[in-house]
């Protein structure tokens, strides 16, 4: 528990001090709003808040002083791990090929179903909304071109956008 402590808190001044380096970006235009910082920065937050997240996880069970026979209880299932990494690299190998929208729906349901997930209403709403969501950040907003796939996978990215 300690170690974990030591190391989010490792890990939250090293996401600290690449934050601070985003401001060194060089801008290209006096008329870009956001710049090349932006979206690091936006990561960054992101990871900082996790990883508070990790830490108040952390302190806690210390204050809490878990015993060590409920930590003896955990089993660690090696099958879903080596099932969600091959999962998880499957994603970026597939994805040129049939489209980011596909290749994120499918992998979040797997994804999902790997951790244990079996109703049928989770594991349609979830990827879909968050799909959703992706689909609206990266292309909509940000306008990044993400894998559109090939053949009819093609196709049907091109009626989304």
């Amino acid at each position: 528990m300690r170690g974990d402590l030591v190391i989010n808190v490792f890990l939250l001044l090293l996401a600290g001090y690449f934050y601070k380096l985003t401001y060194s970006f060089k801008q290209i235009s006096k008329y870009d709003v956001m710049g090349p910082g932006f979206w690091p920065r936006i990561v960054l937050v992101f990871l900082m808040g996790l990883i508070i997240f990790a830490i108040v996880i952390e302190i806690r069970k210390m204050i809490k002083k878990v015993s060590q026979e409920e930590d003896k209880n955990q089993k660690i299932s090696y099958k879903k791990f080596i099932f969600a990494l091959v999962v998880s690299f499957g994603y970026f190998f597939i994805m040129r090929y049939v489209g980011f929208v596909i290749a994120t729906l499918v992998f979040q349901g797997m994804f999902l179903f790997v951790q244990g997930v079996r109703q049928v209403k989770i594991l349609i709403l979830t990827p879909s909304v968050l799909t959703l969501l992706l689909f609206i950040l990266f292309i909509k907003l940000m306008y990044l071109p993400l894998p559109k796939g090939i053949g009819i996978f093609r196709s049907f990215s091109l009626l989304l956008y």
